[in-house]
């Protein structure tokens, strides 16, 4: 009760500094909160147009059917779950492999030719982030960062998210891989990343598209094996509410 009432009496000038009256009776917290809102409201319309302007651009690009794709790198769709509901697009906005959509799912092309393996690696890696829903954990994140953008903390639990949902992934795919396998699909992440230059596509996950920090990162998980579960996002979600209900 002590050590209550010491923090009451601690935090009382910022209470009254928040309380203190500007003109009349707007206070400051009540300039500060017009503020948040404002600043929330910006960040949530560039990010809305940001959105309606990538389905836009995949509105009039022609889409390819699996069958094409596949056809093109003599692979089998047998191997791909789930294949025949994705639409694909060749897309010189893109530098690394990505999915987009979540009623209707898109895997976007970058307009560069790949190895028969590497694209086999890549179907792999982007359909399961599409059975993983992976694209609700991005706009959650979003959500949270356009809600409290005055908050430094929120950027790096962003790209801790980011990284999270990769490696998670990684993980996922590996358990169907041989050793073997394993090289291979981390050898796919290091070529793709060469001449890949970072850029944000709203509302997408990427194969490979975070630079070589985050990559040597992933193949460290990969080589010792390491799984990522669906607890250890939720984990973050929470800790990421602590923060915020602490900050408000």
């Amino acid at each position: 009760m002590y050590k209550r009432q010491e923090i009451e009496d601690t935090l009382q000038p910022v209470i009254r500094m928040f309380r203190h009256p500007i003109y009349h009776n707007i206070l400051l917290m009540h300039v500060l909160a017009v503020i948040w809102l404002a600043g929330a409201l910006v960040a949530l319309v560039r990010y809305v147009m940001r959105y309606k302007s990538l389905f836009r651009y995949l509105s009039v690009r022609d889409t390819e059917n699996y069958d094409t794709v596949l056809k093109k790198y003599g692979l089998d769709s047998r191997h791909y779950d789930g294949i025949e509901k994705i639409h694909f697009v060749y897309a010189g906005q893109v530098d690394s492999p990505c999915t987009a959509g979540i009623k209707k799912p898109y895997i976007l092309l970058p307009e560069k030719e790949y190895s028969r393996e590497q694209m086999h690696y890549i179907l792999l890696h982007e359909i399961m982030h599409i059975k993983n829903k992976d694209l609700l954990w991005i706009i959650l994140i979003e959500v949270l960062c356009i809600s409290f953008w005055w908050n430094p903390l929120l950027s790096y639990i962003k790209s801790q998210m980011l990284q999270l949902v990769e490696i998670r992934n990684d993980s996922r795919i590996m358990k169907e891989m041989d050793e073997k396998e394993t090289v291979f699909y981390m050898q796919a992440l290091v070529d793709t990343v060469k001449n890949t230059k970072k850029s944000e596509i709203v509302c997408s996950v990427s194969f490979n598209n975070n630079g070589m920090k985050v990559l040597k990162r992933r193949l460290k998980f990969i080589a010792n094996g390491t799984q990522i579960t669906h607890m250890a996002q939720i984990g973050l979600v929470v800790l990421t509410g602590l923060i915020l209900v602490v900050n408000v």
